[in-house]
């Protein structure tokens, strides 16, 4: 289930990034930046509590925690705020794509 609600996520990021941007060029220009804040600070977390706290509102540090626990021997669980940053991030970019798709449509040129 994790796995399914962020890669949801991800894609509606992607489809976003698709509509506002006008060539295949920029959509890269614009992904870049984006991916790499949201993959490097939830595995640059034990090293700052700053980017802990920065991480824990993140769609993609809970995926980083299952996998982390997935090694471990006690395993992972679901907590209430992970549960909760992990819908919203599916809502908030949900209603951002429909608004992008409203303004900008499929044809933008």
């Amino acid at each position: 289930m994790i796995t399914i609600i962020t890669s949801l996520t991800s894609l509606v990021l992607g489809y976003i990034i698709g509509l506002i941007a006008n060539s295949q060029t920029q959509a890269g220009v614009y992904s870049i930046p984006m991916m790499l804040i949201l993959s490097l600070i939830p595995n640059f977390e034990q090293f700052n509590t700053t980017l802990k706290t920065i991480s824990s509102y993140l769609y993609t540090s809970t995926i980083n925690h299952y996998i982390t626990a997935s090694y471990a021997t006690n395993g992972f669980s679901w907590t209430l705020r992970e549960v909760l940053t992990q819908l919203g991030w599916l809502v908030i970019t949900c209603g951002i794509f429909f608004y992008a798709y409203r303004r900008h449509g499929l044809d933008n040129d």
